[in-house]
């Protein structure tokens, strides 16, 4: 291969965030890569030939072992008006993706279907105790045993839109409470509330082998840890961090006895526009970046298994490249070979 096919070729890597290695590997099948439309949504009816050879090098890469970049996406519009609303125009190379709405339009059904199918993205949902606990009380719930009722009845339909809409699994969310300081009075409130929402999740795992399970939370607080050992990933929600050095912290504050240190996911939120609050950043530096060049590096204890991008769809809107700062992130924690 010549070094401006080359150079070519790793500059699509790039753009599309994959890694070069699986597109230097069929340049041979591509005839003009300067000319191929790779900033158009018709690049595959353009060159079906050279996109199928891309699409099947990604699935290959994917199916590999490698330190995953996961996001989630809003995906609450119900009828898109911009490339910004699609699934199909998320990165090829994020692993997995968490829809913040399970129930979907058709359309929506449809472009997850394709995206799996041609990319090999794996799709979940979020089972989420906190989000339970908001839509109870907003609803004039105060009374512990009500809760615990009301908590098991919504936990019996929480799984149903996996099968329904065909997901590829769920993250389930639940931040629990060290119970070393509790009297045996709120012991028992509180194992039983816990039962209400883990026995549940027990079940479904137990019953769904092929489908991803993701643990959100401080697994620490868990009664039972024997369900960590099933969790593809272990999600450290590090959202408020300021420094990268907080996520090192919050990783090892969940760490324990039972708790598999090879799993750990920690997340990074995406760029907040006009918000006060500065989310998104470290100090005055943007958090995605510095997030990512924090997967690259060596820890002796624990794994840096992932990096969960949160509210993916506000980088949507870039000049020049839509998602650029994710695609970044994702070209830094997978960085393509060099020339």
């Amino acid at each position: 291969m010549n070094t401006d096919m080359k150079t070519t070729f790793h500059k699509i890597a790039r753009l599309l965030a994959v890694p070069a290695a699986f597109l230097l590997a069929s340049c041979s099948d591509w005839t003009d890569p300067e000319s191929l439309g790779l900033h158009t949504p018709e690049i595959g009816e353009e060159y079906p030939e050279q996109y199928a050879a891309y699409l099947e090098n990604l699935r290959s890469w994917k199916a590999t072992a490698h330190q995953a970049v996961l996001a989630t996406f809003d995906n609450s519009t119900a009828e898109p008006s911009s490339r910004a609303h699609h699934i199909a125009s998320l990165p090829d190379s994020l692993d997995v993706v968490v829809l913040t709405a399970p129930e979907l339009p058709e359309w929506q059904q449809t472009e997850m279907e394709q995206t799996r199918r041609d990319k090999g993205t794996r799709f979940i949902y979020a089972v989420d105790h906190d989000g339970l606990r908001s839509d109870w009380e907003a609803a004039g719930g105060a009374d512990a045993a009500e809760w615990t009722a009301y908590l098991a009845e919504r936990m019996a339909t929480a799984f149903d839109a996996c099968e329904q809409y065909g997901y590829d699994g769920v993250l389930v969310r639940y931040n629990g409470k060290s119970t070393l300081h509790m009297t045996p009075e709120e012991l028992a409130v509180y194992t039983a509330e816990q039962r209400a929402f883990i026995g549940p999740v027990t079940e479904w795992v137990d019953g769904s082998e092929s489908k991803l399970f993701l643990f959100g939370g401080d697994p620490t607080t868990l009664l039972d840890p024997k369900l960590l050992l099933k969790a593809d990933y272990i999600v450290v929600d590090t959202s408020a961090a300021t420094s990268v050095d907080e996520l090192t912290f919050a990783v090892r504050s969940c760490m324990g006895p039972q708790v598999p240190a090879g799993r750990f996911v920690v997340t990074v939120p995406t760029v907040v526009r006009d918000d006060p609050d500065a989310v998104g950043y470290y100090g005055k530096e943007m958090a995605l970046p510095l997030a990512a060049a924090w997967m690259t590096r060596p820890s002796a204890d624990f794994t840096r298994a992932g990096l969960l991008v949160e509210g993916i769809e506000r980088d949507f809107y870039n000049a020049g490249l839509i998602y650029k700062h994710a695609r970044e992130a994702i070209a830094t924690v997978n960085p393509s070979p060099k020339n």
